[in-house]
């Protein structure tokens, strides 16, 4: 059985807080595979107390970048990791998201934040 539910992820990102929309699928019973928008950003498995975030699109590829104790720290590393981050919501009330230009899973380098290369979708 295959089983799916959407949530709100609270990201902070320097001088704001946003929240995203992430999509979780329970693999079994220690991972989860989180996606925004129909696209898979990574996974969270459990491991004792500590939720590891792993970024990437497949689980046998994926790369651990954060380990914590709250779940949505965790799947907000994630997000902060692809480099989507939702942007202010225009005045029709339309939202979208920033992501960079370099590639669609950017590691968000230290250049990446400190020269805020982003785009908007």
């Amino acid at each position: 059985m295959h089983v799916s539910y959407e949530t709100n992820v609270r990201v902070e990102w320097p001088g704001t807080v946003r929240t995203v929309r992430v999509t979780t699928s329970i693999r079994d019973d220690l991972t989860q595979e989180i996606s925004v928008d129909g696209r898979v950003i990574g996974f969270i498995q459990l491991a004792g107390p500590v939720f590891v975030a792993l970024l990437g699109a497949r689980s046998d590829r994926a790369v651990e970048c954060k380990q914590s104790r709250s779940w949505n720290m965790a799947a907000a590393q994630l997000v902060i990791e692809t480099g989507i981050f939702p942007k202010e919501p225009a005045a029709n009330g339309s939202r979208g998201s920033i992501r960079c230009h370099h590639h669609p899973l950017c590691l968000r380098s230290a250049y990446h934040r400190s020269n805020a290369e982003l785009r908007y979708l």
